[in-house]
Protein backbone atom coordinates (compact mmCIF):
# COMPACT_ATOMS: atom_id res chain seq x y z
CA UNK A 1 0.00 0.00 0.00
CA UNK A 2 2.86 2.49 1.03
CA UNK A 3 4.59 1.79 -2.59
CA UNK A 4 1.57 2.28 -4.37
CA UNK A 5 1.17 5.63 -2.40
CA UNK A 6 4.08 6.72 -3.02
CA UNK A 7 4.46 5.82 -6.64
CA UNK A 8 0.99 7.95 -7.34
CA UNK A 9 3.11 10.93 -5.13
CA UNK A 10 5.47 10.61 -7.57
CA UNK A 11 3.51 10.86 -10.73
CA UNK A 12 1.48 13.17 -9.85
CA UNK A 13 4.43 15.81 -8.39
CA UNK A 14 6.03 15.66 -12.29
CA UNK A 15 3.41 16.62 -13.98
CA UNK A 16 2.32 19.29 -11.84
CA UNK A 17 5.55 20.41 -11.99
CA UNK A 18 5.77 19.79 -15.66
CA UNK A 19 2.42 22.11 -16.36
CA UNK A 20 3.60 24.90 -14.14
CA UNK A 21 6.80 24.87 -16.04
CA UNK A 22 4.67 24.93 -19.27
CA UNK A 23 3.02 27.89 -17.78
CA UNK A 24 5.53 29.84 -16.21
CA UNK A 25 8.56 29.51 -18.94
CA UNK A 26 6.60 28.83 -22.39
CA UNK A 27 6.48 31.47 -24.98
CA UNK A 28 3.46 32.91 -25.64
CA UNK A 29 2.55 33.22 -29.05
CA UNK A 30 3.75 36.94 -29.46
CA UNK A 31 7.29 36.03 -28.43
CA UNK A 32 9.09 35.54 -31.45
CA UNK A 33 12.64 35.10 -31.12
CA UNK A 34 13.64 38.36 -32.35
CA UNK A 35 11.00 39.66 -30.31
CA UNK A 36 12.55 38.74 -26.73
CA UNK A 37 15.26 41.30 -26.59
CA UNK A 38 13.81 44.93 -26.69
CA UNK A 39 17.42 45.72 -27.54
CA UNK A 40 17.66 44.16 -31.07
CA UNK A 41 15.94 44.25 -34.28
CA UNK A 42 16.36 41.87 -37.47
CA UNK A 43 14.59 41.89 -40.80
CA UNK A 44 15.88 40.75 -44.37
CA UNK A 45 16.05 43.43 -46.96
CA UNK A 46 15.41 41.78 -50.65
CA UNK A 47 14.55 43.33 -54.43
CA UNK A 48 13.99 42.90 -57.94
CA UNK A 49 11.69 39.81 -57.41
CA UNK A 50 10.57 40.18 -61.13
CA UNK A 51 7.50 37.78 -61.04
CA UNK A 52 6.39 36.81 -65.03
CA UNK A 53 10.36 36.79 -66.28
CA UNK A 54 11.64 33.55 -67.21
CA UNK A 55 12.10 31.31 -64.16
CA UNK A 56 11.24 33.78 -61.46
CA UNK A 57 8.62 32.01 -59.83
CA UNK A 58 11.11 28.75 -59.08
CA UNK A 59 14.18 31.22 -57.83
CA UNK A 60 11.58 33.09 -55.44
CA UNK A 61 10.40 30.11 -54.22
CA UNK A 62 13.93 29.23 -53.53
CA UNK A 63 14.73 32.33 -52.32
CA UNK A 64 12.09 32.12 -49.57
CA UNK A 65 13.27 29.08 -48.64
CA UNK A 66 16.00 30.15 -47.70
CA UNK A 67 14.53 33.06 -45.49
CA UNK A 68 12.13 30.30 -44.25
CA UNK A 69 14.96 28.34 -42.44
CA UNK A 70 17.76 30.64 -41.94
CA UNK A 71 16.70 31.85 -38.12
CA UNK A 72 18.76 29.63 -35.44
CA UNK A 73 21.70 29.74 -38.09
CA UNK A 74 25.14 31.31 -37.75
CA UNK A 75 26.14 33.95 -38.84
CA UNK A 76 29.87 34.35 -40.77
CA UNK A 77 32.53 34.00 -37.88
CA UNK A 78 33.57 37.24 -38.01
CA UNK A 79 30.24 38.08 -36.98
CA UNK A 80 28.99 35.76 -34.22
CA UNK A 81 25.68 35.01 -33.12
CA UNK A 82 22.81 33.34 -34.36
CA UNK A 83 20.29 34.49 -37.22
CA UNK A 84 17.18 35.79 -35.64
CA UNK A 85 13.34 35.91 -36.15
CA UNK A 86 13.23 38.68 -38.76
CA UNK A 87 10.19 41.23 -37.78
CA UNK A 88 9.52 41.94 -41.31
CA UNK A 89 11.34 41.77 -44.87
CA UNK A 90 11.50 44.38 -47.31
CA UNK A 91 11.35 44.20 -51.10
CA UNK A 92 12.83 47.01 -52.82
CA UNK A 93 11.31 47.58 -55.83
CA UNK A 94 10.56 45.49 -58.75
CA UNK A 95 7.90 42.95 -57.72
CA UNK A 96 6.89 42.29 -61.14
CA UNK A 97 8.29 42.02 -64.82
CA UNK A 98 5.82 44.23 -66.25
CA UNK A 99 3.51 45.36 -63.62
CA UNK A 100 0.67 43.22 -64.80
CA UNK A 101 -2.18 41.92 -62.31
CA UNK A 102 -1.16 38.04 -62.99
CA UNK A 103 2.57 38.97 -61.99
CA UNK A 104 1.51 40.46 -59.13
CA UNK A 105 -0.61 37.72 -58.25
CA UNK A 106 1.91 35.72 -58.34
CA UNK A 107 3.90 37.56 -55.50
CA UNK A 108 1.40 37.87 -53.47
CA UNK A 109 0.56 34.02 -53.38
CA UNK A 110 4.35 33.67 -52.85
CA UNK A 111 5.58 36.63 -50.38
CA UNK A 112 1.63 38.51 -49.50
CA UNK A 113 1.82 41.46 -48.03
CA UNK A 114 2.15 43.71 -44.61
CA UNK A 115 -0.24 40.93 -42.67
CA UNK A 116 -1.38 38.83 -45.62
CA UNK A 117 0.80 35.91 -45.73
CA UNK A 118 2.09 34.01 -48.44
CA UNK A 119 4.43 30.91 -48.52
CA UNK A 120 7.16 33.34 -46.93
CA UNK A 121 6.44 32.92 -42.78
CA UNK A 122 7.39 36.95 -42.06
CA UNK A 123 5.27 40.57 -42.93
CA UNK A 124 6.50 42.08 -46.33
CA UNK A 125 6.86 45.94 -46.62
CA UNK A 126 7.55 46.74 -50.44
CA UNK A 127 7.21 49.25 -53.06
CA UNK A 128 7.47 49.89 -56.52
CA UNK A 129 10.30 50.05 -58.85
CA UNK A 130 10.43 50.91 -62.92
CA UNK A 131 9.24 47.64 -63.83
CA UNK A 132 6.11 47.54 -61.71
CA UNK A 133 5.11 50.80 -63.32
CA UNK A 134 6.15 50.00 -66.97
CA UNK A 135 3.13 51.14 -69.59
CA UNK A 136 2.04 53.28 -67.05
CA UNK A 137 0.48 50.61 -64.85
CA UNK A 138 -0.40 51.40 -61.20
CA UNK A 139 -1.70 47.88 -60.62
CA UNK A 140 1.33 46.95 -58.04
CA UNK A 141 1.05 50.90 -56.58
CA UNK A 142 -2.42 50.33 -55.58
CA UNK A 143 -2.02 47.21 -54.26
CA UNK A 144 0.61 48.27 -51.84
CA UNK A 145 -0.78 51.40 -51.21
CA UNK A 146 -4.69 49.43 -50.10
CA UNK A 147 -2.23 47.72 -47.46
CA UNK A 148 -0.46 50.79 -46.29
CA UNK A 149 -2.90 53.31 -47.06
CA UNK A 150 -0.37 55.42 -48.31
CA UNK A 151 2.95 55.29 -50.58
CA UNK A 152 5.52 56.75 -49.26
CA UNK A 153 4.57 55.21 -45.95
CA UNK A 154 6.65 54.64 -42.88
CA UNK A 155 6.17 52.31 -39.86
CA UNK A 156 8.48 51.83 -36.40
CA UNK A 157 10.36 48.66 -34.95
CA UNK A 158 11.40 49.09 -31.22
CA UNK A 159 13.58 51.70 -31.39
CA UNK A 160 13.94 51.56 -35.08
CA UNK A 161 11.89 53.83 -37.52
CA UNK A 162 11.77 52.31 -41.44
CA UNK A 163 10.62 54.53 -44.33
CA UNK A 164 9.81 53.54 -47.97
CA UNK A 165 10.00 56.32 -50.45
CA UNK A 166 8.90 54.16 -53.19
CA UNK A 167 10.77 53.95 -56.69
CA UNK A 168 12.76 57.17 -55.35
CA UNK A 169 12.93 60.29 -53.61
CA UNK A 170 10.98 62.24 -56.09
CA UNK A 171 10.31 66.38 -55.32
CA UNK A 172 6.47 64.92 -53.87
CA UNK A 173 8.50 62.58 -51.69
CA UNK A 174 11.54 64.90 -50.03
CA UNK A 175 8.63 67.08 -49.72
CA UNK A 176 6.65 64.37 -47.72
CA UNK A 177 10.11 63.16 -45.82
CA UNK A 178 10.72 66.49 -44.92
CA UNK A 179 7.83 66.92 -42.73
CA UNK A 180 7.98 62.93 -41.44
CA UNK A 181 11.37 63.69 -40.20
CA UNK A 182 10.38 66.27 -37.94
CA UNK A 183 8.25 64.29 -35.85
CA UNK A 184 10.73 61.23 -35.37
CA UNK A 185 12.25 61.58 -31.79
CA UNK A 186 16.17 62.21 -32.14
CA UNK A 187 16.92 58.74 -30.13
CA UNK A 188 15.14 56.81 -32.74
CA UNK A 189 17.52 55.09 -35.54
CA UNK A 190 16.49 55.64 -39.19
CA UNK A 191 16.68 53.16 -42.41
CA UNK A 192 15.25 54.24 -45.85
CA UNK A 193 14.96 52.25 -48.66
CA UNK A 194 13.32 52.60 -51.96
CA UNK A 195 14.56 51.56 -55.40
CA UNK A 196 16.86 53.28 -57.68
CA UNK A 197 20.52 53.44 -57.15
CA UNK A 198 21.89 56.39 -55.72
CA UNK A 199 25.64 56.10 -57.15
CA UNK A 200 27.21 53.55 -59.49
CA UNK A 201 25.29 51.38 -62.68
CA UNK A 202 22.16 52.54 -63.01
CA UNK A 203 22.18 55.85 -60.86
CA UNK A 204 21.20 58.28 -63.50
CA UNK A 205 17.80 57.38 -63.46
CA UNK A 206 16.77 60.40 -60.99
CA UNK A 207 18.55 63.73 -61.29
CA UNK A 208 21.41 65.08 -59.15
CA UNK A 209 19.27 67.40 -58.46
CA UNK A 210 16.87 65.49 -56.68
CA UNK A 211 19.68 63.80 -54.93
CA UNK A 212 20.78 67.11 -53.76
CA UNK A 213 17.30 67.55 -52.35
CA UNK A 214 17.30 64.34 -50.60
CA UNK A 215 21.03 64.84 -49.10
CA UNK A 216 19.57 68.10 -47.36
CA UNK A 217 16.31 66.77 -46.07
CA UNK A 218 18.37 63.86 -44.33
CA UNK A 219 21.33 65.76 -43.32
CA UNK A 220 22.15 65.92 -39.79
CA UNK A 221 19.21 63.27 -39.05
CA UNK A 222 19.81 59.42 -37.34
CA UNK A 223 19.71 57.46 -40.75
CA UNK A 224 21.84 54.33 -40.23
CA UNK A 225 21.12 52.77 -43.38
CA UNK A 226 19.69 53.26 -47.00
CA UNK A 227 19.06 49.87 -48.53
CA UNK A 228 17.78 49.58 -52.57
CA UNK A 229 17.53 47.27 -55.53
CA UNK A 230 17.58 48.26 -59.61
CA UNK A 231 21.36 46.92 -59.97
CA UNK A 232 21.18 43.17 -59.66
CA UNK A 233 24.28 43.00 -57.77
CA UNK A 234 25.72 43.01 -54.18
CA UNK A 235 27.20 46.39 -53.37
CA UNK A 236 28.28 48.96 -50.49
CA UNK A 237 29.24 52.23 -50.56
CA UNK A 238 29.67 55.55 -48.97
CA UNK A 239 27.19 58.27 -50.53
CA UNK A 240 27.61 61.67 -48.89
CA UNK A 241 28.68 60.06 -45.60
CA UNK A 242 25.76 57.74 -44.97
CA UNK A 243 26.07 53.96 -45.35
CA UNK A 244 23.93 52.50 -48.69
CA UNK A 245 23.46 48.65 -49.17
CA UNK A 246 22.26 47.18 -52.97
CA UNK A 247 20.64 43.84 -52.32
CA UNK A 248 20.89 41.08 -54.83
CA UNK A 249 18.03 39.68 -56.93
CA UNK A 250 16.26 36.76 -58.31
CA UNK A 251 16.76 37.93 -61.51
CA UNK A 252 20.78 37.59 -62.93
CA UNK A 253 24.08 36.06 -61.58
CA UNK A 254 23.35 37.94 -57.64
CA UNK A 255 20.92 35.85 -55.96
CA UNK A 256 21.64 36.67 -52.21
CA UNK A 257 19.70 38.98 -50.10
CA UNK A 258 20.62 41.02 -46.89
CA UNK A 259 20.16 40.27 -43.12
CA UNK A 260 20.09 43.01 -41.21
CA UNK A 261 20.36 43.44 -37.00
CA UNK A 262 19.96 46.74 -35.77
CA UNK A 263 21.33 47.29 -31.68
CA UNK A 264 21.07 50.47 -29.81
CA UNK A 265 25.02 50.48 -30.73
CA UNK A 266 25.62 48.43 -33.70
CA UNK A 267 24.62 47.89 -37.31
CA UNK A 268 25.21 44.84 -39.23
CA UNK A 269 24.41 43.55 -42.28
CA UNK A 270 25.06 40.21 -43.96
CA UNK A 271 24.50 39.01 -47.68
CA UNK A 272 23.39 35.37 -47.64
CA UNK A 273 23.61 33.48 -51.34
CA UNK A 274 20.51 31.60 -51.76
CA UNK A 275 22.09 29.99 -54.47
CA UNK A 276 24.92 28.47 -52.54
CA UNK A 277 23.59 28.43 -49.22
CA UNK A 278 26.40 30.41 -47.96
CA UNK A 279 26.95 34.13 -46.53
CA UNK A 280 28.58 36.19 -49.48
CA UNK A 281 29.55 39.25 -47.74
CA UNK A 282 28.91 41.02 -44.07
CA UNK A 283 29.56 44.83 -42.53
CA UNK A 284 29.73 45.78 -39.30
CA UNK A 285 29.64 48.77 -37.23
CA UNK A 286 29.19 51.11 -34.27
CA UNK A 287 26.94 53.36 -34.41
Amino acid sequence: MKTRFYLFTTFFLYFAFSFLSDCLFSKTPEQSESNLSSDEVTFFVSADTHLGFERMEEWNQIQIKEMNELPGKLYPENIGGIVQKPMGVLIAGDLTENGWKKELNIFMKLYGMKDKPGILKYPVFPCTGNHDRRGGRTTVAKKIKYYFKTLPYSWKWKFVHLICLDEHPDIEKIRWLRKHLKKIPSEEKIVIFFHYSIQGPYSNWWSKKKKKLFFQTIENKNVIAIFHGHYHAEDYYKWEGFDVFNVGSPKYSYKSFAVVQITRKKLQVCYRNYAEHKWSWWFKKEI
